[in-house]
């Protein structure tokens, strides 16, 4: 993925012991505004290399590529399991059976900056699967070393493998964060406080702490379960945690005597038509 003018190179595996384990090589300065660039990842005992523009850029020795890394559906310019655009255009890909050597890599990158494509792609033996994107309409690009798989554009576009209600240690590092966090649960607390409140006062309504909350809860909880739907939004259960305890602290603020008191002046202030009617 890129990151502003960065390459990253990640992979989420699991440990011997089932743990969940990322690994990640970074290359700065990768990319330059309205330029073209070639990147090549090999893989191979030692791990991971890899080249910028045919020039040996960065390596790690914790990321390595399997046959079984490449089974499955794979998905270009977003990410498969949630919102994450990248708006820049892709020239070509190939995938090989086998890791290159430098030398070769230098050679097809020169052979690439010259007519912007792999050279003899189609009669390679090693070349699994090669995308020139050259058809220039339609909805499928087509593999030129071999009869499948196709890539397909789809009309609307939608996160493929998008999970409703994620776990909390499910949902990415910002989603955590403390500001996130507090704006999700200051967000519902002004709710649980007029809402209650409306329910006490106007309503006179049993067990009204207990219906704000759920209240609160079930807007939260319908909010996360639309977002499913919108590519920009992520599902969780965190913010349906968060707008609940805003939501009861809002009770909690409604239910001390001294704000009751300040809110009691308030509307007699806001509403003195009444205030004469009473008397």
């Amino acid at each position: 993925m890129q990151w502003r003018d960065m390459l990253l190179i990640k992979k989420d595996n699991r440990d011997a012991k089932n743990h969940f384990k990322n690994s990640e090589v970074d290359l700065e300065h990768a990319f330059v505004t309205g330029e073209p660039v070639s990147f090549t990842i090999t893989s191979g005992p030692d791990g991971s290399v890899a080249y910028r523009d045919g020039v040996r850029a960065a390596s790690t020795s914790r990321i390595g590529l399997s046959c079984g890394d490449f089974g499955g559906q794979m998905v270009m310019g977003d990410s498969a399991v949630f919102d994450n655009a990248w708006r820049g255009n892709v020239l070509d890909l190939a995938i090989y059976d086998r890791e290159l050597s430098a030398r070769e890599i230098a050679s097809k990158y020169g052979s690439w900056n010259e007519n912007q494509m792999v050279p003899e792609a189609s009669g390679d033996q090693h070349v699994v699967a090669h995308y020139a994107f050259t058809e220039g309409s339609g909805q499928s690009v087509h593999n030129q070393a071999g009869a499948t798989p196709d890539l397909y554009i789809p009309k609307i576009f939608t996160v493929p493998h998008k999970k409703m209600l994620m776990w909390p240690w499910e949902e990415s590092h910002d989603k955590r964060a403390l500001w996130d966090l507090s704006t999700n649960v200051f967000g519902f607390v002004p709710f649980g406080f007029v809402f209650v409140a409306y329910l006490t006062w106007n309503r006179n309504a049993k067990h009204s702490t207990i219906v704000t909350i759920l209240c609160g809860a079930a807007i939260s909880l319908t909010i996360e379960i639309l977002q499913e739907y919108i590519p920009g939004r992520d599902s969780g259960i965190m913010d349906v945690i968060t707008n609940t305890s805003g939501t009861f602290f809002g009770v909690l603020l409604f239910r001390w005597a001294p704000m009751q008191n300040l809110t009691k002046k308030a509307l007699d202030f806001l509403r003195p038509e009444k205030q004469v009617a009473e008397n």
